[in-house]
């Protein structure tokens, strides 16, 4: 079956803050998008896919001032708001039998063999979410790594009939992430870690320090807690960190 994998990457569009609409927050988190996120696109060791970054729309001028420091993107790549996502999308499946949206954060990171393992994919049934839990925690600022379960990842990609997508089907994640966990779903790369979820000087809500006491009781390694299907409650191990710095820098050149 011929397939579209398309990235959708919230960028401010999300946020109800007044700092994401701010020329400073603007241009410090393009400066991130472009350092890990985008280099992590184009690590991919297939290029077949379509990257698309949303905005705002009140935004656009900044976003655009912001982008014009930088060098220009490749053609996959594009920040675009919302309806104009939507109309794309909708547009470039016609052609297929499934589409694949993946989510990714605008400062995360997937291992450069995502993209080849979703052409790979064979779905069970679909409309389908795929849930990878395992991946690494990593802090930018003190070059600091440790092996992460997530119950709830924001890694997740929906699976669509394309003809169903365009009709307008569209699984609702009315909890956040967690609803994944109640969705017709599928877990991928198990004990695999696939994403990192980055730790930055621009997070606000989330820290190094803080992840490192998410622990399972019973466990002492990340990557040996069983996939969780349990909606209702949430589960994170962080562990063990990683201490060799060469490790580290092995780990990542397969990510950015």
């Amino acid at each position: 079956m011929k397939k579209k994998i398309v990235f959708v990457i919230p960028f401010n569009n999300r946020y109800s803050s007044d700092a994401a609409g701010t020329a400073d927050w603007i241009r410090s988190r393009i400066g991130i998008f472009m350092r890990y996120t985008l280099r992590s696109l184009l690590k991919q060791d297939s290029q077949r896919f379509q990257a698309f970054v949303l905005y705002r729309p009140q935004s656009e001028a900044l976003i655009q001032a912001a982008l014009a420091q930088h060098p220009p993107l490749p053609g996959h790549v594009s920040f675009v708001t919302k309806p104009v996502y939507e109309a794309k999308v909708a547009e470039a499946v016609k052609e297929y039998d499934l589409l694949y949206e993946v989510n990714l954060e605008s400062d995360d990171m997937y291992h450069r063999s995502f993209v080849s393992l979703l052409e790979r994919h064979v779905p069970k049934k679909s409309p389908v979410v795929l849930i990878p839990q395992y991946g690494y925690a990593y802090d930018s600022v003190q070059n600091r790594m440790a092996r992460f379960f997530f119950w709830a990842p924001s890694f997740l990609t929906t699976v669509y009939p394309a003809e169903a997508y365009r009709a307008g089907l569209r699984l609702q994640l009315s909890q956040g992430y967690r609803s994944a966990l109640t969705l017709p779903r599928e877990f991928i790369c198990v004990r695999q870690p696939i994403w990192i979820n980055h730790v930055h000087s621009d997070n606000t809500g989330i820290s190094f320090t803080r992840m490192s006491y998410w622990k399972l009781k019973g466990y002492t390694d990340a990557f040996s807690v069983p996939p969780w299907n349990n909606g209702a409650r949430k589960a994170a191990h962080f562990g063990p960190e990683i201490a060799d710095k060469n490790q580290i820098r092995r780990i990542l050149n397969d990510y950015f």
